[in-house]
């Protein structure tokens, strides 16, 4: 009978310990681009969600990304808003894919066609997973140092309203808006910023040949989503930005007060989503437009 007793406790124990004791996995974007569990997937991941970004002081995603990412490189060539890459695993940026609301992201007027972060500012991001070591399987060849997905906020999300301006050195400003709501079919979101800087310049000769590298930036996101019908939904993901930047010129007695580049990013994103039981099924179309003009002192 004290043994029966015994073997009820311990089986109770055991129970308790990896039925009811479990914690909730962390669910990630994995290899399989569909959601599932952390512990279920292979890859090497990192998830960088609202509560840090909200909480750092950097202004710039490739600034929050470098200050809590192990084994990733990160460069960039002067001040803000200057030429900014992300390696993962040591390798070649152009073998790190990034995507922003599941558009592909590519520079056409690289050497290698790879993306920059120079642009991407803090503010309407909520969330950013990282999947470090080849996903060429299933993101293609471009992948086989890891995946970066950067998921902007929308109007499901908290802290959707929200009104904030802050200064720094060298003439910096920085004013964002952003609103939302969520209602019974209907949820919406808007970011609205402007970002400002007097800049530093880069080179060391003097002052009257070179001034310092003024950086502004100007951009908008926006996500509204539809219920149609109980299993039928639409999303609709928008992302606009509008820099401009000045640099140094690097002959000799010529002034550098032409020398400037003007940046426009535009990517969507449109979702149709039927979901019933364990089914689901998107149609998605995705558009993304990267233009540069550049000027020179000639």
């Amino acid at each position: 009978m004290l043994r029966l007793i015994f073997f009820i406790l311990f089986f109770i124990k055991i129970c308790q310990t990896y039925l009811f004791a479990t914690e909730i996995p962390i669910i990630v974007i994995a290899p399989s681009k569909t959601n599932q569990s952390y512990s279920s997937v292979g890859s090497s991941i990192s998830l960088i969600d609202n509560e840090i970004i909200e909480n750092s002081s950097e202004l710039f995603l490739s600034d929050v990304l470098d200050n809590n990412l192990l084994g990733m490189n990160y460069f960039r060539q002067g001040g803000k808003g200057t030429v900014t890459g992300i390696q993962l695993r040591g390798l070649p940026k152009r073998y790190s894919t990034v995507y922003i609301d599941g558009v592909k992201m590519s520079d056409p007027s690289t050497s290698d066609n790879s993306f920059y972060f120079s642009n991407i500012i803090n503010n309407s991001i909520e969330r950013v997973e990282v999947l470090r070591g080849t996903q060429s399987s299933i993101y293609g060849s471009g992948a086989i140092g890891g995946t970066i997905n950067i998921f902007t906020k929308d109007g499901t999300k908290t802290n959707k309203n929200a009104f904030e301006i802050s200064t720094g050195s060298n003439g910096l400003k920085n004013v964002n808006y952003s609103f939302g709501d969520d209602l019974e079919k209907l949820n919406y979101f808007i970011g609205i910023n402007n970002l400002s800087t007097d800049g530093i310049s880069a080179m060391n000769d003097s002052s009257l040949s070179n001034d310092s590298d003024k950086y502004q930036n100007k951009g908008i996101i926006a996500n509204f989503g539809y219920n149609l019908k109980d299993n039928l939904s639409i999303k609709n993901s928008l992302r606009y930005s509008d820099s401009q930047l000045n640099y140094d010129e690097v002959t000799a007695g010529r002034a550098d007060e032409n020398n400037k580049t003007d940046d426009k990013e535009l990517t969507y994103n449109l979702r149709l989503i039927y979901e019933k039981d364990n089914l689901k099924n998107s149609l998605v179309y995705s558009y993304t437009d990267i233009e540069r003009a550049t000027k020179t002192y000639t």
